[in-house]
């Protein structure tokens, strides 16, 4: 498997439990150690009902490799949304983890590859 970053949905669906993105986690972790945009953890924490589900969260992330948003990445995130027709079918934080990986040039897993068709640069596999 190429290294690469793992989107936002693969880790909701993972802290869901869905069996699907807890194999490819475990995959991917046989490997490496996961990749993911700061947006993400963003997200992922902003879903915690509570503060033992943050707790594991934050075990999850423990030896996950974090990118960080910097201005690059929001400048490079409004770039590629602004390319893309209206209405957008990414949310803002799918555009700063796209925005991510381009500028990282890492290709992009998620489970829903197709909300990330025509953006420029971005290369997206399916997280099977």
């Amino acid at each position: 498997m190429t290294p690469g970053l793992l989107d936002t949905d693969i880790l909701i669906a993972y802290r869901e439990t869905d069996d699907a993105a807890v194999a490819f986690v475990q995959r991917v972790r046989e490997t490496e150690n996961p990749q993911v945009s700061q947006a993400s953890v963003l997200a992922l924490l902003a879903w915690c009902p509570d503060a033992d589900d943050r707790i594991r969260v934050d075990a999850f992330l423990s030896p996950v490799k974090i990118h960080t948003l910097s201005a690059s990445v929001s400048h490079k995130a409004v770039s590629l949304m602004r390319g893309l027709p209206a209405p957008s079918r990414i949310t803002p934080i799918d555009g700063l983890v796209a925005a991510t990986a381009v500028l990282l040039k890492l290709p992009l897993y998620a489970l829903a590859p197709e909300r990330y068709a025509g953006v420029p640069g971005l290369t997206v596999f399916p997280a099977r």
